[in-house]
């Protein structure tokens, strides 16, 4: 019996040799995964806690879009502006650079607002009275870029503008293809 107790314990102390490193790889693999996270956790070495799951080496990470970038170098207001039909209006100019944008659709818009900035003109629909302009980036870094935005005195006049206000303010808007602001101007003033 005493020759089968000693052949009993080698085979258990090979058979924990033998599992031994492959323990402690389990608790080096918890304590790498883990070790970026900013909770706390069991030790790796407790064996209540369980084996960390292997990320797949094939699986591949879609990167994050980029975020879009404008910098609006800056802007001037025309109020006498004559456009080629002759229509007389108002001229915003834009001059701007955006980032991270190629081949996407974006609007550069002007919202118009009684003076006090906070009182939209309506137009004849009972929509706030704006001028836009649509365009794609044809690269991800565009410079300089120099938008014209006309609103022409006879919308204005169809609108509800009410001219006892002290002037006419703007809101200077990007937008992207959803009609999301992706970049924004508020309380600009046009001066009469």
């Amino acid at each position: 019996m005493n020759n089968y107790l000693k052949k009993l314990l080698v085979l258990l102390f090979v058979a924990m040799i033998g599992f031994a490193p492959q323990i402690n790889a389990q608790n080096r693999d918890v304590t790498r995964h883990r070790s970026t996270s900013s909770s706390t956790h069991r030790s790796s070495t407790s064996r209540s806690s369980k084996p960390a799951r292997k990320r797949s080496t094939t699986t591949t990470r879609k990167k994050k879009p980029a975020a879009t970038e404008i910098i609006v170098n800056g802007y001037s207001v025309d109020t006498e502006y004559e456009d080629e039909d002759g229509d007389k209006g108002i001229a915003f100019f834009v001059d701007f650079d955006i980032k991270n944008r190629k081949n996407k659709e974006t609007y550069i818009c002007i919202y118009v607002y009684q003076g006090d900035n906070e009182t939209p003109i309506l137009d004849s629909d009972g929509d706030i009275l704006v001028s836009f302009a649509r365009f794609k980036p044809s690269s991800n870094n565009e410079k300089d870029n120099l938008a014209l935005l006309f609103l022409p005195y006879y919308e204005l006049l169809a609108s509800d503008w009410d001219p006892d206000y002290d002037g006419i303010s703007f809101d200077l808007a990007f937008e992207d293809e959803n009609e999301d602001t992706i970049g924004l101007l508020e309380d600009l003033d046009i001066d009469d």
